[in-house]
């Protein structure tokens, strides 16, 4: 009747373990992101590097999203974890008081049931070191989904903010006057080309010559100054 206990005693410590160890593991997973070289993070300073960075701040939140819900799940099975420890902790207890009145009513049984009392006192030791390491584990878990979840609040901040300036740096670049360079040319004046690049099927090595025959292309425009 008393062996279980034990047995499932034995399985809550190993699951607070495997907790321990995987919660080691993605710290240690972390750490090679945060000791990243400078030119990985600047990387989006060439190109389209507002596009590249959107994406970065969306993957990145992707990643923190994922973590959020695995750090959630642990917490649920620490607290489960704690509520299987409780129960247990009051049956060890109440098994206690039994063997106590059995004592004291059956001499026989005396050197037994000591030896069984003593078995209880262990596991009932064992067992407050156990809650505490989960209460421990539970803090450093709430601590950090804390400072996730106010991380990623301060990512779709930061994102919302971005796309706004982006669009405002868009409509400041076409309200700017653009200077273009006009070859002065005594037979017919100057002229200036607007080319839109939309894709690489349009041949753009054209002369002066070839663009004054032209007033309108699709994909351009010849202006007379």
């Amino acid at each position: 009747m008393l062996s279980w206990p034990a047995t499932l005693l034995g399985s809550l410590f190993l699951l607070v373990a495997t907790m321990t160890a995987i919660q080691g593991n993605g710290q240690q997973e972390d750490s090679p992101q945060r000791n990243q070289p400078p030119e990985e993070h600047l990387r989006f300073l060439t190109g389209n590097w507002m596009e590249e960075l959107d994406n970065e701040v969306m993957n990145t939140t992707q990643r923190m999203l994922q973590v959020l819900n695995q750090m959630s799940y642990m917490k649920q099975k620490m607290l489960q974890t704690l509520l299987t420890a409780n129960k247990l902790e009051d049956q060890l207890q109440a098994e206690t008081q039994t063997l106590k009145v059995m004592k004291d009513h059956s001499s026989d049984l005396g050197p037994q049931l000591l030896m069984v009392e003593s078995q209880q006192e262990t596991q009932l030791h064992r067992l407050n070191k156990l809650k505490k390491q989960l209460k421990q584990m539970l803090d450093i878990q709430s601590s950090a989904l804390t400072s996730i979840q106010s991380s990623l609040q301060a990512a779709n901040i930061s994102s919302s903010t971005q796309q706004k300036n982006h669009s405002q740096m868009l409509e400041i670049q076409q309200q700017l006057k653009h200077l273009v360079f006009c070859v002065m040319d005594t037979n017919g004046g100057s002229w200036a080309f607007i080319q839109c690049r939309e894709d690489s099927t349009v041949n753009f090595e054209w002369n002066w010559e070839d663009y004054k025959q032209v007033i309108r292309l699709p994909w351009g425009r010849a202006l007379q100054l």
